[in-house]
């Protein structure tokens, strides 16, 4: 029988040569083609109905359709348990954690050397740049934010209008009316700040929050006057986005380092072009893992040994794209981790969150 899959295989197939193939036994699965042969192969990738993968015996790779599969071989490749290796060489379920702790601590520093390059600019601008693409790194968007000297400039005039009467005001000037405004805490930590929302007059749209994580920013501008602090937002000089999914989330997908989230703030997720129905109509659920999870449930399901957890408030807002903030009653510390399931009309999303160091 094995023979006769591999007739089958090749007469299907593309085949192509790995340059400096690299695997390891942990990769491997079992894989059954419609007629009961088996192979054994490394996945790769599902895309467009077609399944690519490396096959055990010679390290050859080879694209096959994935109507050639048996319905169960095929309903575990359609839901994404593609595995990779972690840190320390176990399997790693690309689609729950699409990156390693080793490639976010490489990513983050490279963030701030990127910042850091900006010489023309005062240290606590060029922190303040780095935190803001960090954000945006985690959450799935571009991260190549850069500072700009008239943006800064605008920002600083929008902080001076808001000391001159003593508080914030979006209305004090036109470039406080487009800017991030705070108050109290140095330009680096006003970041964090918006990033957080906190405040009963921002629960519910969290708009500093949009404007952090606004798809298309491209150009950057914070600047301060005595105690208030400001940042300008209104840019769309980024690229467009191309997103893993048709959502992103914050706290996003798969590892996440506590420094970057209030344990007291609320959840986002983010549907950019999409369309959200009325509150009553959303169906979101968040499950403590009791358990590490290895394949992400279908649909709307419970993932396996989970704990359902309350959610303490949730709202939409349209600020900057469609969006759900929502305050689950969960525990924001290394080693917890969170499936989040989203049904909202015809928007839909699923992710894992596991909180690191």
């Amino acid at each position: 029988m094995m023979r006769s899959l591999k007739v089958i295989l090749l007469a299907l197939m593309c085949l192509s040569r790995l340059s400096a193939p690299a695997w390891s036994q942990e990769q491997f699965k079992d894989l059954f083609s419609s007629d009961g042969d088996l192979i054994q192969a490394r996945v790769l990738g599902v895309k467009g109905g077609k399944v690519a993968l490396i096959r055990k015996t010679d390290g050859r790779k080879f694209t096959v359709p994935l109507d050639r599969f048996d319905k169960n071989t095929r309903a575990m490749l359609e839901s994404g348990e593609v595995f990779t290796t972690d840190d320390v060489g176990r399997p790693t379920n690309r689609k729950l954690y699409p990156r390693t702790r080793n490639d976010l601590a490489a990513a983050l520093d490279t963030i701030n050397a990127a910042a850091q390059s900006q010489a023309a600019f005062p240290d606590e601008q060029r922190q303040a740049l780095a935190s803001l693409n960090a954000y945006r790194y985690l959450c799935g968007l571009p991260h190549k934010v850069i500072l700009d000297q008239g943006l800064c400039e605008s920002a600083r005039k929008a902080a001076t209008g808001c000391a001159s009467i003593g508080r914030l005001s979006h209305d004090v000037n036109a470039e406080a009316g487009k800017c991030n405004l705070h108050s109290g805490i140095g330009l680096a930590d006003s970041i964090h700040g918006y990033m957080n929302d906190n405040g009963a007059s921002n629960r519910a749209d969290r708009a500093h929050r949009q404007w952090c994580l606004s798809p298309r920013l491209g150009k950057f501008g914070i600047g301060k006057e005595g105690q208030f602090s400001a940042m300008w937002t209104m840019d769309k000089s980024g690229p467009k986005p191309r997103y893993a999914d048709d959502f992103f989330a914050y706290p996003s997908r798969g590892f996440f380092p506590v420094k970057y989230i209030n344990p007291a703030t609320a959840w986002s997720v983010y549907f950019p072009g999409g369309k959200l129905p009325p509150n009553d109509q959303i169906e979101l659920k968040v499950y403590k893992l009791n358990k590490a999870l290895v394949k992400a449930p279908s649909g709307t399901s419970a993932p396996p040994n989970s704990t359902e957890v309350a959610i303490k408030f949730l709202s939409t807002s349209q600020w900057v794209m469609p969006c759900i903030n929502f305050e689950p009653a969960a525990e924001v510390a290394p080693g917890k981790r969170y499936w989040v399931s989203v049904k909202a009309g015809d928007s839909r999303a699923g992710y894992l969150v596991e909180f690191v160091k």
